[in-house]
């Protein structure tokens, strides 16, 4: 299935395709630290990182599945300082390109809005008047759909993973552009 993603990925985000063995978060059983024996990871994931900044610095698509579901997605989830902080100048040079991207029928069908963290307050050195001070304030930037688990035992469920991070593209150059 990631060999089929990352194929489909190449043709449209081509800097993000991964070695399938690099991308593959596989289910982790260690149960030594866990009070009820149950395992600590239950679900297995794949992630197609940007070639550029460091692993989990930049924005990536992701998808992971388990017995109750199947999630598709694309997310910056923990950036440095420096990376917010590019990511938040660029929404502040034109937080109407982040606006649109967000807007379109087919991230908002899919997607509904992005989430993340965010602050509770707008964020040291921009005015809290700023026509981008709702974007300004997360802290990471994702989007996600989730799907039943049902969808991964379709013969179809490559191509739902692709129609997913085809439609979240823009999403993720936009962010990773901030930051390279």
């Amino acid at each position: 299935m990631v060999s089929e993603v990352g194929a489909d990925l190449d043709q449209y985000s081509p800097g993000y395709v991964t070695d399938p063995k690099r991308a593959v978060y596989r289910i982790y059983r260690d149960v030594r630290f866990s009070n009820d024996k149950s395992p600590y990871k239950t679900h297995v994931a794949a992630v197609f990182a940007f070639r550029g900044p460091e692993k989990h610095a930049g924005a990536g698509f992701y998808f992971h599945f388990s017995a109750d579901e199947l999630l598709i997605g694309g997310k910056v989830y923990a950036p440095g300082s420096a990376e917010l902080l590019k990511i938040r100048q660029q929404i502040a040079a034109d937080p109407d390109e982040l606006r649109a991207i967000v807007k379109n029928r087919t991230f908002k069908k899919l997607f509904s809005s992005i989430e993340g963290e965010q602050l509770k307050r707008n964020p040291k050195g921009f005015p809290p008047d700023h026509p981008g001070v709702d974007l300004l304030v997360y802290k990471q930037f994702l989007a996600g759909a989730t799907l039943s688990a049902t969808e991964v035992e379709s013969p179809k469920s490559s191509t739902t993973i692709t129609k997913h991070f085809k439609a979240i593209a823009p999403f993720i150059q936009y962010v990773n552009r901030a930051i390279a």
